[in-house]
């Protein structure tokens, strides 16, 4: 699979850091609501997932740290940014049943 013009292996920690990225600006764009909610991706298991989510910068953040980040990204969206989109991750199929 490609997304954003890298190709990404199905099925293994890269597919799945790229389903995280739109959990984290999901997350980011929630903080604007409620700045105490706690960060999803903090109770994701397994060592080389979790090293994926620290190397994006998604996890072992203080709330400061982490509302920072909101910050940066809701100046993103007004300056006329589009909101993230893992679109390309989900292609359209169809299941023709017997």
């Amino acid at each position: 699979m490609k997304h954003k013009g890298h190709k990404v292996p199905l099925g293994g920690v890269a597919e799945m850091l790229r389903h995280c990225d739109a959990q984290w600006n999901a997350y980011l764009q929630r903080l604007i609501c409620n700045e105490k909610e706690a960060n999803p991706l903090e109770q994701y298991k397994g060592h080389d997932l979790r090293q994926g989510l620290r190397d994006r910068g998604y996890i072992g953040l203080s709330q400061k740290q982490i509302l920072a980040k909101r910050d940066v990204y809701v100046s993103e969206l007004q300056a006329g940014e589009p909101p993230y989109s893992d679109t390309e991750l989900f292609g359209t199929s169809y299941v023709l049943a017997n």
